[in-house]
């Protein structure tokens, strides 16, 4: 929708923020698919125009880094890092192993939405069938009435009429 939710956390508090699908960071991400090193945002923010690092990511244990979640050319979500416990520069190889891997991530969420739509229709579609089985009812039970109704003027004061009409009324 028009924000990120928090979907999933390890080591990382329970209440992470919800990030606003406008906010520069967001646009940033879906825009240029790029994985920012929050070191080098600190000391390079050239790098990231319009980028500023979120306050939420002072409240998380060590984040490194921020990884864009796109399948099919559409932002699923994003990727927080915490600093791996070996400290060594990045270099092409281990950026593609994280393009591969959130790339899959990416995959597993539009999955799950697509499910989650799946579920839904079907559950509108049960309704649905629910709902036409009630009316159908309904305007059968109406249609009696109305043609009570409509007899009544003619033979109302007949008494098998009268009691034809109150078990109708009764069944309905």
């Amino acid at each position: 929708g028009d924000a990120y939710h928090p979907a999933a956390a390890w080591n990382y508090p329970e209440n992470l923020p919800v990030l606003a699908a406008g906010a520069p960071l967001a646009r940033f991400l879906a825009e240029r698919s790029w994985i920012i090193e929050l070191n080098e945002l600190a000391e390079r923010p050239d790098l990231y125009p319009g980028v500023e690092r979120p306050d939420w990511l002072d409240r998380l244990p060590q984040p490194w880094l921020i990884a864009p979640l796109t399948h099919r050319q559409r932002m699923e979500g994003i990727l927080v890092l915490s600093r791996p416990w070996v400290n060594k520069p990045l270099d092409g190889e281990d950026y593609e192993l994280l393009k591969i891997v959130s790339s899959q991530l990416a995959s597993y969420l539009a999955e799950e939405a697509a499910l989650r739509r799946l579920v839904d229709a079907h559950q509108h579609e049960q309704f649905s069938k629910r709902f036409a089985f009630l009316i159908h009812d309904i305007k059968n039970i109406t249609s009696q009435l109305s043609l009570m109704l409509s007899n009544a003027e003619r033979h109302g004061a007949n008494p098998d009429f009268q009691a034809d009409a109150m078990r109708t009324v009764r069944n309905a």
